[in-house]
C-alpha cells in the first residue's frame, strides 16, 4: 500500500513539474514573440512614413554639424548673413541675423531667414525663435539646425566686453529643441580662462577677424 502511494506522489510530482516547466517556456516564448511584433510594427511605421515621402529625412538620416558646415551653400549663406549684419550696423544700432537650416536630403539644404529687433549699438542684441509659429508643417519636418550671428562691438567704449561664441542662452535654446546650433561671431582675444571662447573689446573693427562657432545638439534628435 506504502508503495502504491509513493508512487502516486512521485507521479503526481513529476507532473506538476511538467506542466510549471511547460506553462514558463510558453509564457517566455509569448513574451518575445510579442517584443517581435511591436519591433516589427514600428518598422512598419516607419517605412509608410517613408512611402509617403521619400526623401523626407528621419531622425537617423539628419546631417551632423561637421556635414552641414561642410556643404558650400550653407556656408555661402552663412557668409551672407553675416555681412548683412554687419552692414547693418552704425553708430545709433544694429541687429542680429540668422535662420532656420532645412534639410531635404543629400546636399540640399534650404533656409528659412529671420531677422533681430533693432538695439542700441552700445548695448547687447537679441534674436528671438519661435519655431511653431515661423515654420509651416512641412519645414518643421526638415528642420535640422539653426545659425544666427552676433553683432559689433565697435561703437562700444574701449574698456567694455562680451564673450564670444554661444551664449549661455544659445546653448540652452539647442539643448531644450534637439537641433544643432551654429553662431558667427567675433574671434576672442586670449582670456579662455574667463571665456570659454575669449572676448571682443569695444572700439574692435566691425570688419575683424570672425569665425562660426558650433555648440549644442551633434545632430537633430527625435523628440
Amino acid at each position: 500500500m506504502q508503495k502504491k502511494f509513493s508512487k502516486l506522489k512521485c507521479f503526481i510530482w513529476l507532473l506538476y513539474v511538467t506542466i510549471v516547466a511547460n506553462f514558463s517556456l510558453f509564457s517566455a516564448c509569448t513574451s518575445e514573440d510579442e517584443g517581435f511584433v511591436l519591433e516589427d510594427r514600428y518598422y512598419t511605421s516607419a517605412q509608410s512614413r517613408m512611402t509617403r515621402s521619400e526623401t523626407e529625412p528621419t531622425p537617423n538620416t539628419f546631417p551632423s554639424r561637421e556635414q552641414i558646415l561642410a556643404n558650400q551653400t550653407v556656408l555661402a549663406h552663412m557668409q551672407e548673413l553675416w555681412n548683412l549684419t554687419k552692414n547693418d550696423a552704425n553708430e545709433s544700432e544694429k541687429r542680429e541675423r540668422g535662420c532656420y537650416i532645412l534639410y531635404y536630403g543629400g546636399q540640399d539644404y534650404r533656409f528659412v531667414d529671420k531677422e533681430g529687433d533693432w538695439y542700441p549699438s552700445t548695448s547687447s542684441s537679441h534674436l528671438y525663435w519661435s519655431v511653431e509659429s515661423e515654420l509651416t508643417n512641412d519645414e518643421k519636418t526638415r528642420l535640422c539646425a539653426f545659425f544666427h550671428t552676433h553683432t559689433t562691438m565697435q561703437y562700444c567704449s574701449a574698456t567694455s566686453r562680451r564673450r564670444v561664441g554661444p551664449s549661455g542662452g544659445d546653448t540652452s535654446i539647442s539643448m531644450a529643441s534637439y537641433l544643432p546650433g551654429f553662431v558667427y561671431d567675433y574671434c576672442g582675444d586670449n582670456d579662455t580662462i574667463n571665456s570659454p571662447y575669449g572676448f571682443v573689446w569695444g572700439n574692435t573693427s566691425t570688419n575683424a577677424d570672425a569665425k562660426i562657432y558650433e555648440f549644442g545638439q551633434n545632430t537633430r534628435l527625435p523628440h
